[in-house]
């Protein structure tokens, strides 16, 4: 107390204010990143001296008056300043209480001082402020949950393929970057990394699902079926609208040509044309026989000189039992993960 004024009063007990300067260290929960509030109390006791001796108390104000917080050293400026350092001061609070043989207590006791101490408690609730949390975090995890969706709807499975790796190396960069931004952990896991785990984990399951259904595609013969059960299953799917749907393709010819062969290959129950002839009795003279014998000779003699041409859409096979089944799955998994992702996104972004 060297230094510090000090009022003596008539009954002997002293009063002395100064300007003290210390670190706290606070427990944060940081689970609701960045939307979280944090409290940090700071508690001021003095162990060795009980109520009898030493005294906490401010006589001059009144108990519940809140602690003034100023972060501007601007003497010039009456302003409040509130934000510092990503976060914003909201409120504060001062609680003074006696500790004793029953707890903490409010009202001063009158006997017994000795076997009380007094204990000054105030504390300052902040939250954060990320005004660019939407543009480096919410932005990038939607657009990778599009891509992930996207993959069920592509044709070309080597697309599909090619656009999972890309979506796993974009989710790579952006959990990296995630990584810096991201405050020390506690015992609770931030919702954002569990929504980025999971979609990580969402997309390398769909990676890994076309890896399969393109093997299948290779190696697996046309007539073989899945299981008698989820043939039925894939089968009433199929009546489905959204089971009916057409994919994207990248091929040129289907992007040109997609509306022929569709109707080509829906049409194959109506009647399709021969290359047979078709005989037509005409009323001719009766050629003599030596005459006849002749063009007999010379048809026969003579190969068919015209090219039989056929139409790549009626040369071009159907998918097999097989492909639509796989087909029926691909669009069974993106139902489910759209119904993971509606859930999800709102309650681990906002």
């Amino acid at each position: 107390m060297h230094g510090v004024p000090a009022t003596i009063n008539s009954d002997g007990k002293v009063l002395s204010s100064g300007t003290f300067s210390f670190h706290v260290t606070c427990l944060f929960d940081f689970s609701n990143y960045p939307y979280d509030e944090q409290e940090c109390p700071i508690v001021i006791a003095d162990w060795v001296y009980d109520l009898s001796r030493v005294n906490l108390s401010d006589p001059l104000l009144d108990e519940r008056s809140k602690p003034m917080i100023r972060l501007s050293f601007d003497p010039m400026s009456s302003e409040p300043k509130k934000h510092v350092a990503g976060w914003e001061v909201q409120d504060s609070w001062r609680n003074h209480c006696y500790w004793g043989p029953n707890g903490c207590k409010e009202g001063a006791p009158t006997s017994q001082t000795e076997w009380f101490w007094s204990l000054l408690e105030f504390g300052v609730k902040i939250k954060r402020q990320a005004p660019y949390y939407g543009l480096t975090v919410i932005m990038p995890t939607v657009i990778t949950c599009i891509l992930a969706l996207t993959v069920f709807w592509i044709d070309d499975y080597s697309v599909a393929v090619t656009l999972s790796v890309l979506n796993i190396i974009l989710q790579g960069v952006f959990g990296w970057d995630l990584i810096q931004q991201l405050p020390p952990g506690n015992d609770r896991i931030p919702k954002i990394v569990i929504l980025y785990g999971v979609n990580l984990g969402l997309t390398a399951f769909a990676f890994v699902v076309h890896i399969l259904i393109q093997y299948f595609e290779y190696i697996v013969p046309e007539d073989i079926e899945l299981p008698f059960q989820f043939t039925n299953l894939t089968e009433r799917l199929r009546e489905i609208r959204v089971f009916q749907t057409k994919g994207l393709s990248f091929d040129p010819q289907l992007l040109f040509n997609g509306d022929s062969e569709v109707d080509m290959s829906n049409s194959h129950h109506s009647p399709q044309p021969t290359n047979e002839a078709i005989l037509i009795e005409m009323p001719t003279a009766e050629p003599n026989e030596n005459e006849t014998a002749e063009n007999q000779l010379n048809h026969t003699s003579e190969p068919s000189s015209a090219p039989i041409s056929t139409s790549p859409s009626l040369t071009k096979t159907t998918m097999s039992h097989l492909a639509q089944q796989l087909y029926v799955v691909r669009r069974v998994l993106f139902i489910i993960y759209a119904i993971i992702y509606i859930i999800m996104l709102p309650i681990c972004l906002f």
